[in-house]
């Protein structure tokens, strides 16, 4: 009976513990897993919110490393968005000449092509490989908007004015940043500059990912 009870007892203990470890890694923010979690700074909130949400994940295949400041590429930004969008289904063809039916983000592209989204550098490519600029994404969230039902009002163009870089802002550009701005997606680099031509870092994509969620979503 004594060696029953013990088994018993041992069982238990086993399940136990494994509840306890259960709820343990519950309790635990995927966030908190990765290594450099304490290099995010001001982003610290921003990234936690992509990562739980499945938006972004580590740039490395061996450890989990979120990467805040490396550059974000066009197609990068095109997956992310459309991962934001609950990853709909994409129809037809993508006709960028530079986009490869084989890639991982040749569906996203597809998709973004498809409702006017994503558009190219006027050559038929879109830019694969090239590191997406903060007035590029704008443009892209702007049409994203219009796509969405987001509200897509361009605001005043003179909020644009606050900044000291206005000069580098493209014609183009100025409808999607004038938006972005107004709605406060975007607030600058610092410095009292909008850096247009910038190139965009994975903490701000993060950071642009959490601002639409909370300006947008349920609008």
């Amino acid at each position: 009976m004594s060696k029953k009870i013990k088994k018993i007892s041992k069982a238990a203990a086993i399940v136990f513990m494994v509840s306890l470890f259960t709820l343990t890694l519950l309790a635990t923010s995927t966030a908190d897993l990765y290594v450099d979690a304490d290099t995010w700074g001001w982003a610290d909130e921003y990234i936690r919110y992509a990562i739980n949400e499945e938006l972004m994940g580590s740039t490395d295949e061996s450890e989990l490393i979120f990467n805040a400041n490396a550059a974000v590429t066009r197609e990068m930004f095109i997956c992310v968005l459309y991962r934001f969008a609950d990853e709909p289904a994409a129809i037809g063809i993508c006709s960028f000449t530079d986009a490869d039916p084989e890639a991982y983000y040749y569906t996203a592209l597809r998709w973004a092509q498809q409702h006017g989204i994503a558009r190219g550098r006027g050559d038929g490519t879109f830019g694969v490989g090239d590191t997406i600029t903060r007035a590029e994404a704008a443009a892209f969230l702007y049409r994203y908007g219009d796509f969405t039902g987001y509200d897509i009002d361009m605001g005043s163009v003179a909020t644009l004015d606050t900044f000291t870089d206005i000069e580098g802002i493209a014609e183009w550009a100025v409808e999607p940043l004038s938006w972005a701005c107004s709605h406060g997606l975007m607030i600058g680099v610092g410095g009292g500059k909008i850096d247009p031509n910038g190139g965009l870092t994975r903490a701000q994509l993060a950071t642009l990912l959490y601002r639409l969620d909370d300006i947008f979503v349920d609008y």
